[in-house]
């Protein structure tokens, strides 16, 4: 019997890439349509591109919900910093502190590696 997959977990296999991009495209998406926005740079952010962030080293964490990516934070480690790229759950996940897990996560990620800051990264940035 396969046991499923729940919790935080780090997205270390690229074949999880694809659902990571369609978690950060739906939550963008979402946004983007409530806010009256056209698309924005990370509701049409290309897998390519993605895929050239995974391989660059940005630390991608998956919440896992029944073996489904339910929610998304990636993360860039810079000298003392930790610099939040994106964090983002489904819109039918919502409102359920699964964000606020992920950004726990993060919090203390930075304490159990010796970092003193954690901020955003500027569009610049990603």
């Amino acid at each position: 019997m396969n046991k499923s997959l729940n919790g935080i977990f780090k997205i270390d296999d690229i074949s999880h890439l694809n659902e990571c991009l369609d978690v950060i495209h739906i939550s963008f998406k979402n946004r983007d349509e409530k806010l009256g926005f056209g698309p924005t740079g990370h509701s049409i952010l290309s897998y390519n591109d993605f895929v050239k962030m995974y391989e660059n080293g940005i630390q991608m964490y998956g919440y896992f919900l029944d073996n489904k990516i339910v929610g998304f934070v990636s993360f860039d480690i810079r000298d003392n910093e930790i610099k939040i790229k994106d964090i983002v759950v489904l819109p039918k996940y919502q409102n359920m502190g699964l964000g606020k897990k992920l950004l726990d996560y993060v919090k203390n990620f930075a304490f159990e590696n010796s970092k003193s800051k954690i901020g955003r990264a500027s569009c610049r940035e990603r």
